[in-house]
């Protein structure tokens, strides 16, 4: 099966190779489309707002990991017929994507939104869930539109408005969740997959997570993570909606706690953030 997904994935290249070419020697654009590809659903987010007429492109589609999915030949067709690529090139897809637009020599200009992020790090290993973060997400956008409108300047003066607007209603959501979790600094909570590192940094919470590094932890360290639970009294375990629950209820049945849903990766990024902090406050913290 490996080989045969190898061998799929060489001829769709090749055919992605051959339709670079083609477009190179004919360069035509469809008519008023602005062709871009993001990695995933809150950097949509980021461009649809800045650029609401813009054809996106998301690699990793509503209810998929990051950690686990793979492009499919025909998003990887599309993405060679594209003008830009935003990926965080912080996941491995990201990274063996951008290693494979490199390779074939596609005209995708390729973004890198990390750059000028301060990345949480443990080694070599950094967090990858940077737009948990209305900090970040704003460092993200300037980003975003600065590259936007260098490929686009016949519409600048509505990406600069946009931004303004966007800037604006991030700011917002920084700021009412700050007041809502203005009493419960130092407060820890539970999580099975890492997903919330820079929001619990952004608000001075701290994360307990089942996995490491998005691994299943050691024994020993799973016991630390038990024993810890108990003695601060958390009150329940986040799941990220993309994980089986059956991970995380075998963890709520020992601590005797509830399994609480959540969906980081939502498009809608401003109101899940808010729907993550009124769980924290309602059914964690409570």
């Amino acid at each position: 099966m490996m080989l045969k997904n190898k061998i799929l994935i060489s001829l769709v290249f090749m055919l992605i190779f051959n339709v670079s070419c083609v477009q190179k020697k004919n360069p035509q654009k469809q008519a008023s489309h602005y062709n871009i590809v993001v990695s995933l659903l809150p950097q949509k987010y980021i461009v649809k707002n800045l650029l609401p007429e813009a054809d996106i492109l998301t690699l990793i589609p509503p209810g998929m990991s990051p950690e686990t999915y793979e492009p499919t030949p025909s998003q990887m067709i599309r993405m060679s017929r594209s003008d830009l690529f935003f990926s965080f090139h912080l996941f491995n897809f990201e990274k063996i994507w951008s290693e494979k637009i490199k390779k074939q020599q596609l005209s995708i200009k390729n973004i890198n939104l990390s750059n000028q992020l301060p990345l949480i790090k443990e080694g070599d290993f950094a967090d990858p869930h940077v737009w948990t973060s209305p900090i970040l997400m704003k460092i993200m956008a300037e980003t975003i539109k600065n590259v936007l409108i260098d490929t686009y300047p016949e519409v600048s003066s509505k990406i600069e408005k946009n931004f303004k607007q966007l800037i604006q209603k991030i700011d917002k959501i920084h700021q009412e969740i700050t007041t809502k979790l203005s009493t419960h600094a130092d407060k820890s909570f539970l999580i099975y997959h890492p997903a919330l590192t820079y929001y619990a940094n952004t608000y001075q919470l701290h994360q307990i997570a089942i996995e490491e590094e998005g691994k299943k932890s050691s024994v020993r360290s799973f016991k630390q993570t038990i024993d810890k639970v108990k003695k601060e009294k958390i009150n329940g375990i986040f799941i990220q909606q993309q994980f089986d629950k059956e991970l995380a209820k075998t963890i709520s049945q020992e601590l005797n706690i509830k399994v609480i849903s959540i969906n980081p990766l939502s498009e809608d990024w401003d109101n899940e953030l808010l729907e993550i902090t009124n769980k924290l406050i309602t059914q964690v913290f409570n």
